[in-house]
C-alpha cells in the first residue's frame, strides 16, 4: 500500500482560513491548495454539495479519484489533469459526474464547475481558486453539442446515400450504353457461329469473341445489380448444375497461372433463384480469388453442397446473421492467397473498395447484393497469409414436385430451328436509333423467315405504322430513344391499333416501367445484349399470344 500524504499542520490551516475570511462574498466558494499540493481550505458552499476535495487531501489525488474531466481549455491535450495545469490555465471548467446529460437530458447527473485562479493569499504559499457552478449553462451547451453531432451524423448519412444514389444512376447509364454496344457483338457472333461449319477453324476465334462478350455482359449485369435495376426472375435451379455448366467459362476468366478444382455434390437440394445470379456470384468469387493469387498463381477450389445452419452459425455470418435456422444450399470458393487484413475485412463488400489497384471493386459488392436479395447468408473465413474462403448460402426452394434435371438446348440449336422455318411468317417493324443494333435485329428476323421494315426514330416509325398498320404483324421497339421513347411510341401505336403486338428491347433490365408496359398490353421485353434466338422467341411468343386472344 502507498504512503498517505503528509497532513498539514493545524496552524497552517488556520492562517489560510483567516486570510480567506478577508474575501467577503466569495469566501464560501474558495478552494486553497498549499505548496505541497494539499488542500488547506474548502468553502462552505462547496463542502458536501459536490464531489469536492476535503481539507488535508492531496489535490492531484482528488482529481484522479473520480469522474472528473477538464473540458476547457479544449486544447489541453492528453496529459493527466493536475494542479499545475489548472494553475497555469488561470480559468478552467471541470466536468464532474458520469454522462453528459441525465436520463431526461437535463444534465441532472453531471455538474460543471468553473475554477478561476485568484492568486496567492497574503504570505501563504499556494494557489487559491474561486469555484462557480456553471452547470445550467454547460448542460445546455452539452445538449447543443450532442444535437450538432447527431445532425452531422445524419448529414453524413444523407450525403453518403445521395452519393450512392448518384453512383447507382451513373452505373445504370454506363451499363445501358455498354449493353447497346454489346448487342451487335453478341448477336452477330451468334449468327456467325450458326453459319460456320463445325470443322471451320474460324469457329474457335468466333467462340473466343463470344466468351469475351459474355464476360462484358456479366460486368454490365453487376452494374445493373449495383444500380438496383436488375429484377431477378426466380426459378428452381440446381446450384451444382449451374456451376458445372460454367466450368469452361470460369477457367477462361481465371488467370492462366491458376488452377480450378471443382467438387460439386450431385444431390444438392434445389434453390429458387435467377440462375444468372448464381453464375454471377461464382464468376465474381473466382475472378476475385484469381486476382488475389497473383503474381505467383495457385489453386482455387469451387465446391457445392448443403449444410444445416443453427442460429449460432448464422450469427457468425458476415451477411444474413438474422436468418432462420435450417438447411441451405451453398457454393464455396477458396483460395490459398495472402488473405485479407483485419482492417479491410469489414470493407470488402463496400462499393468500389479494392485492395488491388487493377481491380474493378464491384465484384464482391454484387455478390453481397445477390445474397441479400434472396435472403441468403455469407460466411467469410480469412487471415493474413492463410488464404480466403467465401461460402454463399441460399435458402432452399419451397417443396414442390420433383425437379427434373433437364438440360436446355443450346442457343445455336434453337436458333437453327428458327432459321429453318420457311419464309412468310409475317412482317415486323424494327425501331432502334442505333444502326448496328437495328441492322442486327433485322438480319435475325429475316433469317427466321420474317419480312422486316426498319425505322431509325420514333417519328419515322409512327409514319410507317400509320401507313401499314394492317400489314404489320408485330413491332420491335428500342426502349431508350431520342425524340420519342419506346414507351411513348408504344402508347401512340395503341391509340391507332389497340391490339398491336409489340416487343421492347432495352439495355436496362426490366423494372417497374416494364411491368407497367406489360399491364398496358406490351407483349414482351428482351434485355440487351441478347442471343438471336431470344429475339425470335420473344416475337413468336408475342404473335402466338395475340392469336390466342383473337381465337
Amino acid at each position: 500500500m502507498g504512503e498517505s500524504p503528509p497532513q498539514p499542520p493545524s496552524e497552517e490551516i488556520e492562517r489560510v482560513a483567516s486570510e480567506i475570511a478577508r474575501l467577503p462574498g466569495i469566501r464560501d466558494r474558495v478552494v486553497f491548495v498549499g505548496r505541497e499540493g494539499l488542500v488547506l481550505f474548502v468553502g462552505e458552499d462547496l463542502a458536501g454539495s459536490i464531489d469536492a476535495p476535503t481539507v488535508g487531501e492531496g489535490f492531484d489525488a482528488w482529481l484522479a479519484s473520480g469522474s472528473i474531466e477538464l473540458v476547457e481549455p479544449a486544447d489541453s491535450g492528453d496529459a493527466p489533469l493536475s494542479l499545475s495545469r489548472l494553475a497555469t490555465a488561470l480559468r478552467s471548467v471541470l466536468r464532474i459526474g458520469g454522462p453528459e446529460a441525465g436520463p431526461e437530458g437535463d444534465g441532472s447527473e453531471t455538474h460543471w464547475f468553473e475554477w478561476t485562479v485568484l492568486g496567492p493569499l497574503g504570505d501563504e504559499p499556494g494557489v487559491a481558486f474561486l469555484v462557480s457552478d456553471v452547470t445550467k449553462a454547460w448542460a445546455g451547451l452539452a445538449r447543443m453539442a450532442e444535437a450538432e453531432r447527431v445532425r452531422r451524423r445524419l448529414t453524413e448519412r444523407v450525403l453518403g446515400s445521395q452519393k450512392l444514389e448518384s453512383l447507382g444512376a451513373l452505373a445504370g447509364r454506363v451499363a445501358h450504353d455498354f449493353n447497346n454496344l454489346l448487342t451487335p457483338i453478341v448477336g452477330n457472333v451468334g449468327l456467325a457461329l450458326l453459319d460456320l461449319p463445325a470443322e471451320s477453324p474460324l469457329r474457335k476465334r468466333a467462340t473466343a469473341i463470344k466468351n469475351a462478350a459474355s464476360r462484358a455482359t456479366a460486368l454490365t449485369r453487376q452494374l445493373l445489380n449495383y444500380a438496383g435495376q436488375d429484377v431477378p426472375s426466380a426459378e428452381a435451379v440446381s446450384v451444382s448444375h449451374t456451376v458445372e455448366e460454367m466450368q469452361l467459362l470460369l477457367e477462361a476468366f481465371a488467370q492462366s497461372n491458376t488452377k480450378l478444382v471443382f467438387e460439386l455434390k450431385p444431390d444438392v437440394p434445389w434453390i429458387e433463384v435467377d440462375a444468372s445470379h448464381v453464375g454471377q456470384v461464382v464468376m465474381n468469387l473466382v475472378v476475385n480469388a484469381s486476382e488475389a493469387l497473383q503474381p505467383a498463381g495457385g489453386t482455387i477450389e469451387v465446391r457445392t453442397g448443403a449444410i444445416h445452419l443453427s442460429e449460432a452459425d448464422l450469427a457468425d455470418c458476415v451477411i444474413g446473421s438474422d436468418g432462420s435456422e435450417g438447411v441451405y444450399a451453398f457454393v464455396e470458393v477458396a483460395d490459398e492467397g495472402p488473405g485479407i487484413a483485419p482492417a479491410d475485412r469489414e470493407r470488402v463488400f463496400d462499393p468500389l473498395f479494392s485492395t488491388r489497384a487493377a481491380s474493378r471493386g464491384l465484384g464482391l459488392t454484387a455478390v453481397a447484393e445477390v445474397v441479400r436479395g434472396y435472403g441468403g447468408a455469407l460466411e467469410l473465413e480469412t487471415a493474413p497469409g492463410k488464404g480466403t474462403r467465401v461460402r454463399v448460402l441460399f435458402p432452399l426452394a419451397a417443396p414442390a414436385e420433383e425437379h427434373e434435371d433437364v438440360r436446355e438446348s443450346t442457343a445455336a440449336d434453337s436458333l437453327s430451328a428458327a432459321f429453318g422455318t420457311d419464309a412468310g411468317r409475317g412482317t415486323i417493324l424494327v425501331v432502334d436509333d442505333d444502326a448496328n443494333a437495328r441492322a442486327l435485329m433485322a438480319d435475325v428476323l429475316r433469317g427466321a423467315g420474317f419480312q422486316v421494315r426498319e425505322a431509325a426514330s420514333g417519328p419515322v416509325a409512327m409514319s410507317i405504322f400509320e401507313r401499314h398498320t394492317d400489314s404489320l404483324d408485330a413491332v420491335v421497339l428500342d426502349y431508350a430513344m431520342p425524340l420519342v421513347s419506346g414507351a411513348d411510341l408504344f402508347d401512340a401505336m395503341r391509340t391507332l391499333a389497340p391490339g398491336v403486338r409489340a416487343v421492347m428491347v432495352s439495355g436496362y433490365a426490366p423494372g417497374d416501367s416494364a411491368h407497367d408496359l406489360m399491364r398496358r398490353g406490351l407483349s414482351g421485353w428482351v434485355q440487351k445484349p441478347f442471343e438471336p434466338d431470344e429475339l425470335v422467341a420473344a416475337v413468336d411468343e408475342a404473335m402466338s399470344a395475340s392469336q390466342d386472344v383473337q381465337a
